[in-house]
């Protein structure tokens, strides 16, 4: 469900704390942890295959490979 459709109280959702953090300290929303969930996320990172690799893109997507991969 979108946040928009909770704002609306619509109903409730599922998301990113760091997505809801303005609305919760406005008071615009409540949030509550989920009790014996331990979150997983994978976070990809991506370029466009057509655009030139410039020297510092280039040592960053090196050290990501390098630590991450």
């Amino acid at each position: 469900m979108r946040i928009t459709a909770v704002r609306h109280v619509l109903g409730d959702g599922m998301i990113a704390e760091a997505a809801i953090q303005e609305d919760v300290a406005e008071g615009k929303l409540h949030s509550r942890p989920i009790p014996s969930w331990v979150p997983e996320r994978r976070i990809y990172a991506v370029r466009h295959r057509n655009k030139l690799i410039s020297p510092a893109l280039r040592m960053f997507w090196r050290n990501l490979l390098d630590n991450f991969a």
